[in-house]
């Protein structure tokens, strides 16, 4: 993530992504965070700073035969945030930064 974005998140938000890292090698900034309410708030809140694509995932239930590519979001068990990017002449961009 933007280390001025990451700046200029509220310290909340700040420790909030802390407790769900992913790996440096991938393109999420934050993976496993479970599917709550509270946490879709904090998320939410956030998307109002970063612009950025939310991915549900998990796992089919008994009552619900998820489709092989996603999860739907009252059926997930987890989020992870995916900077949201842009493709133009200059390849993929993230708030005007080339990536």
């Amino acid at each position: 993530m933007n280390k001025l974005i990451k700046f200029c998140l509220p310290i909340d938000m700040q420790n909030f992504l802390k407790q769900y890292p992913s790996s440096e090698n991938e393109v999420a900034f934050a993976k496993g965070i479970p599917a709550t309410e509270a946490n879709h708030r904090i998320i939410d809140m956030i998307a109002k700073v970063i612009p950025l694509r939310r991915r549900y995932r998990g796992n089919s239930k008994p009552f619900y035969d998820r489709p092989q590519a996603f999860v739907h979001r009252q059926w997930a068990d987890t989020i992870a945030l995916y900077p949201k990017v842009k493709f133009g002449s200059d390849g993929y961009t993230w708030m005007g930064e080339n990536i």
